[in-house]
């Protein structure tokens, strides 16, 4: 038996490294749960710090994946232990090459990882890429003594009014982050739907309702499952409600969870861990529940898929929303590869913005102007998404940027009694 085959390949010493071949059944990874799954056989098998290493193409589908995933929530669940990928690629070669990696009990593991990639580049002359590393849970902390003491003297001690006088605003700042597969599009009644019962577009809590009406602003009125009725819902926050078929791995879902204190189940943003028998999937909860679960095929909704730009187009987007804020002419623009994605900068007499794309569905944009317009902002933010409509946005940050301590606009210092 294969574990049979393991415990041959011992000596004195236990396993510390796993190589999965890319070529091999996707039943391997049943087999090695099933003998792993028992807590006596991991301990007489398996070193106190091992690896688990399987490359691949990025196209191919990583049924080692979910292993791998398996290891960092059910086998070493507690830090350190390391799930990550690493993409390699090469100019004279079209493609990337997918190395997964699962470290347990390395506490030197991301030197390491920085150490392997380096020498990559260097020797093979490859470019390297780590899309994500994922950890396991935290150690509980015993109590320690801190190297550093804070007393009265370790903080300014000016008072307030001297420091709030100090500073010296220059400008606005707008930080925003846009996201793809943002509900859009028309609606009928009748139409079932996912309305948000927290009003976040890609985050919170999702209900089942059915469309009654629709308004002449664009928004429209639902009655929810559990017979309440809400109106005037702006088309972000409803979602058309399709079920899910043929879920692949990694796949952002919604998902339909049973969450305790709450009266009803909700639909939560979320990601397929794993394919499970009789039509079930292992399951990543996002946001605030934070959990993995196991569903059902029907209790799983679908995300529209997100769409991709180019790194001219994300160059013609910022030169769009340049053009709106009425630039003198004097501008000048510049675009960069960075992995899959792109930035572009942007330089006028008025300000600066600087957009970054992830190459998949997000899009950040950093806008900095010296005039301290709340509606030249929106101007530009509204000719930046003009191009590309399945983007929207989700965050949104704005404050004074200056010296000397600066938390308030111009605006906001002048209006204070002390300064009139």
């Amino acid at each position: 038996t294969t574990l049979d085959v393991m415990k041959s390949a011992l000596s004195q010493d236990k396993i510390n490294a796993i190589v999965i071949d890319p070529s091999a059944p996707s039943t391997t990874s049943l087999v090695l749960k099933k003998i792993l799954s028992n807590v006596q056989t991991r301990k007489e098998l398996l070193a106190a710090q091992f690896v688990l290493l399987a490359p691949g193409l990025k196209s191919h589908y990583p049924w080692y994946s979910s292993l791998f995933e398996w290891f960092r929530t059910d086998v070493v669940t507690l830090s350190p232990c390391h799930h990550a990928k690493v993409l390699f690629s090469s100019p004279l070669r079209s493609g990337k090459l997918r190395m997964s990696i699962f470290s347990a009990g390395n506490v030197d593991f991301y030197p390491h990882l920085v150490e392997f990639t380096e020498i990559c580049e260097r020797k093979f002359d490859l470019e390297t890429e780590i899309p994500h590393v994922l950890d396991g849970q935290p150690k509980k902390m015993t109590c320690f003594d801190p190297p550093i003491v804070a007393n009265e003297s370790s903080y300014d001690t000016t008072n307030a009014v001297s420091q709030w006088e100090s500073q010296n605003p220059l400008g606005m700042q707008t930080v925003s982050q846009f996201v793809s597969g943002i509900p859009q599009g028309p609606l009928s009644v009748g139409e079932r739907v996912l309305g948000s019962i927290d009003e976040e577009i890609m985050s919170g809590r999702w209900f089942p309702a059915t469309v009654i009406g629709t308004n002449t602003d664009g928004s429209f009125n639902l009655k929810y499952d559990n017979e309440e009725v809400d109106t005037g819902i702006n088309r972000h926050f409803i979602r058309k409600l399709v079920y899910a078929d043929n879920l692949t791995v990694e796949e952002a879902i919604l998902v339909l969870y049973e969450n305790e204190g709450d009266e009803v189940d909700y639909f939560y943003f979320g990601e397929v861990a794993e394919k499970m028998p009789n039509n079930k999937y292992k399951v990543y909860i996002h946001g605030e529940m934070n959990k993995v679960g196991v569903v059902k095929q029907e209790d799983i909704a679908t995300l529209s898929a997100s769409s991709e730009i180019s790194c001219t187009t994300l160059k013609a987007m910022l030169q769009k929303a340049v053009a709106s804020s009425e630039s003198t002419g004097k501008d000048k623009f510049e675009i960069q590869s960075a992995g899959d994605g792109c930035i572009a900068t942007a330089l006028w007499p008025q300000g600066s913005a600087v957009a970054t794309y992830d190459g998949g569905e997000k899009i950040d944009l950093n806008l900095f102007t010296f005039e301290e317009d709340k509606q030249t902002h929106e101007k530009f933010v509204e000719a930046f998404l003009e191009m590309t409509p399945s983007f929207g946005r989700t965050l949104q940050n704005q404050q004074p940027r200056g010296s000397g301590r600066v938390v308030n606009f111009k605006y906001e210092i002048e209006m204070s009694p002390k300064t009139r």
